[in-house]
């Protein structure tokens, strides 16, 4: 029988629809009311624990590769001269990005047990997250395509391997 998908969780992608949450540390709340939410689970993706200058100059401001120019200066003029402590944020980021999983399985796109494997926990804690929990319900669903390993032969492959 073939292996479940094999994901990180850190493959996941961040969704676009992620909402701030009420646990996210002052910062990033903060952050997400200038930003947006998704920007900043980008930057604290990007600069997990670490401490980072705000330049004046908005050329040189360190986010303009995540999330742009634009937002990179609302950034600049709300944070200028400052030296912002990124919180690691693994939590947020796990929680934002178990969410289109958790509706794809809401939604019936893939069984609890895929979901759980794609998350790498197990299924019991997966199935209370479903049954306890709103996660996933104000989130667009995502079906993650499975990884094939290349060390494996496609038993019916219509060419000739060798």
């Amino acid at each position: 029988m073939a292996r479940p998908r094999t994901f990180r969780p850190d493959d996941i992608p961040i969704p676009t629809d992620v909402q701030a949450h009420e646990n996210w540390a002052p910062i990033m709340l903060d952050m997400a009311a200038h930003i947006g939410p998704y920007s900043t689970l980008l930057l604290v993706d990007a600069f997990a624990g670490q401490n980072v200058y705000v330049s004046r100059n908005p050329d040189k401001n360190p986010f303009i590769e995540i999330v742009g120019a634009d937002k990179a200066a609302i950034i600049t003029q709300v944070y200028c001269r400052e030296r912002l402590q990124i919180p690691s944020g693994r939590r947020e980021l796990l929680r934002a990005r178990r969410q289109g999983i958790v509706a794809a399985v809401r939604e019936r796109l893939m069984t609890a047990s895929e979901g759980a494997a794609i998350l790498r926990m197990p299924r019991r804690h997966f199935t209370r997250l479903l049954n306890k929990t709103d996660e996933g319900l104000e989130c667009q669903p995502l079906v993650l395509k499975p990884r094939k390993d290349p060390r494996q032969l496609d038993m019916f492959s219509e060419t000739d391997p060798a």
